[in-house]
């Protein structure tokens, strides 16, 4: 795989766990992330598998769109990506988060081990 085609599946699985679909649904969850997941969210709290596998199906619909994607590096069976993210909620002002992801090739599949979020002041 090259790297454009490694940089557009992973682009497209970071689109997945931003579905709402998606976040509702454990067993995709299950094949997105590696067991040994962790998270440090934007609000600086620390979100491992199972924490997700829990929070995720319960949380408020809401829309997420992803842009400035770009693969950071890549090293044998790892990746880095970086991107932003605006979330829009009815009842909430627009909020954008910039993000990067590390991911790992494991089981035949490239999987989330990694993720952080930070809060941006204003959206572009």
């Amino acid at each position: 795989m090259t790297n454009e085609q490694l940089a557009a599946h992973l682009e497209a699985q970071e689109k997945r766990l931003l579905s709402v679909d998606t976040r509702s649904i454990v067993e995709t969850i299950d094949i997105l992330l590696a067991d040994d997941f962790l998270e440090i969210g934007a609000s600086g709290a620390v979100y491992d598998k199972a924490k997700i596998r829990r929070l995720l199906p319960l949380e408020t619909p809401t829309q997420r769109t992803l842009s400035h994607f770009s693969l950071l590096c890549r090293e044998n069976d790892t990746a880095v990506v970086i991107y932003r993210v605006v979330r829009e909620a009815e009842d909430l002002p627009p909020a954008e988060t910039a993000r990067s992801s590390v991911w790992v090739f494991r089981d035949k599949r490239w999987q989330m081990r990694y993720h952080q979020g930070t809060w941006s002041p204003t959206p572009t």
